[in-house]
């Protein structure tokens, strides 16, 4: 749960930081790297860990 909450801390970072890039005129590329960043943290983070924790990935290697 932390690791999802963090993860979507810094995507909401991310998007802020497209979001500054842009409005101070920086290149088109670094406000597409902020976007894809924030879209990783956002949505890939968090979805790669549930369905780990949904298998029992790292829920079994957590109780040994």
């Amino acid at each position: 749960m932390i690791l999802t909450m963090a993860s979507v801390f810094i995507g909401a970072c991310c998007f802020g930081g497209g979001y500054a890039a842009k409005s101070y005129g920086k290149s088109n590329k670094a406000v597409v790297s902020w976007i894809i960043g924030a879209f990783f943290f956002v949505l890939l983070v968090p979805l790669i860990f549930a369905v780990f924790m949904a298998t029992g990935f790292i829920g079994d290697a957590a109780m040994n």
